[in-house]
């Protein structure tokens, strides 16, 4: 059974949260004070891969290249251990 809620980003109020992403979402995933590491629209819901990962499925940058976007790795999920976070954060465009 799927959580009501799930958890934000802790070091950004408007990160997205696994339950905001959804079809058609256009997003940006960047390193606060850093760097932009990926824009792009999702085409999925999230959902787990064989690995127990959350995942979505994206249309990314200019040529707009079908790929996974794993959602810890974009700061939308916490980890498998529900404690850590990546620097990577992602908020809606």
């Amino acid at each position: 059974m799927r959580p009501t809620s799930y958890p934000r980003h802790p070091n950004v109020p408007n990160a997205l949260s696994i339950d905001e992403v959804e079809p058609g979402v256009t997003y940006v995933t960047y390193v606060p004070r850093k760097k932009v590491l990926q824009m792009g629209q999702f085409i999925t819901a999230p959902m787990y891969d064989e690995e127990d990962r959350w995942t979505a499925q994206a249309l990314v940058g200019k040529e707009e290249v079908e790929t996974t976007v794993f959602l810890h790795d974009a700061g939308i999920a916490v980890s498998g251990n529900g404690q850590e976070w990546t620097d990577a954060v992602t908020i809606k465009l």
